[in-house]
């Protein structure tokens, strides 16, 4: 079973323009450049953005020997390995080497988040307030998304545990947006549209990581 986010926005739902897309893909697939760093433990990874900021998290859809030998590639060569991290709402967080075209796919836990930046490519692109409402809708409806990758890998309805789990989660959801439309609803000013949203993709990106 997938538990699909279903939230009456306090914003309208018209579209924003006809150049404004329909996934917050088109602002994650060009890709974060980054630097393939190398793996430790059972199955993790290390890459560092081109900001300094690094990712540590498991990954699949690539043998280890692989990423092995790009270890051994990097400490031989003193010199980071070249990637980019790519984000769809069908495949999730990607990692493409720039050398091979190798794809494979960061799991867990990742910050930051490609969706996160590219929420806030979006809000670069598109800077007024509808266009910011926009945006955070996007990325609740990837975060969505995420959430329901991560219960699918889990074993979705057939966990009678995780299940139960989440059918308590979203009890305890629907209850945190009553209270944020009860809150933000009636506020004059379309700020409280935006922070209203902010909370609503807060609550979703954290039951999803």
């Amino acid at each position: 079973m997938r538990y699909l986010l279903t939230i009456i926005f306090l914003i309208s739902t018209q579209c924003y323009s006809q150049d404004f897309p329909e996934t917050i893909d088109r602002f994650a697939q060009a890709g974060i450049p980054a630097k393939f760093i190398g793996i430790h433990d059972p199955g993790f990874v290390e890459i560092e953005l081109n900001s300094g900021q690094r990712i540590d998290a498991t990954y699949s859809g690539v043998e280890w020997e692989t990423l092995y030998e790009w270890e051994e590639k990097v400490e031989q060569l003193g010199e980071k390995r070249d990637v980019k991290i790519t984000y769809s709402t069908s495949e999730g967080v990607s990692v493409v080497d720039s050398e091979t075209d190798i794809v494979f796919q960061l799991n867990g836990v990742i910050e930051p988040h490609p969706i996160d930046l590219a929420g806030d490519e979006c809000e670069a692109q598109f800077a007024d307030t509808t266009g910011s409402e926009a945006c955070k809708k996007l990325v609740l409806e990837a975060w969505d998304a995420e959430l329901n990758r991560a219960y699918s890998s889990l074993g979705g309805s057939a966990n009678e545990q995780l299940k139960a789990a989440q059918l308590a989660w979203i009890k305890f959801r629907d209850l945190q947006i009553e209270y944020l439309q009860a809150e933000y609803g009636n506020r004059k000013g379309t700020i409280w549209g935006l922070v209203y949203l902010s909370h609503v993709v807060a609550i979703t990106k954290e039951q999803a990581m």
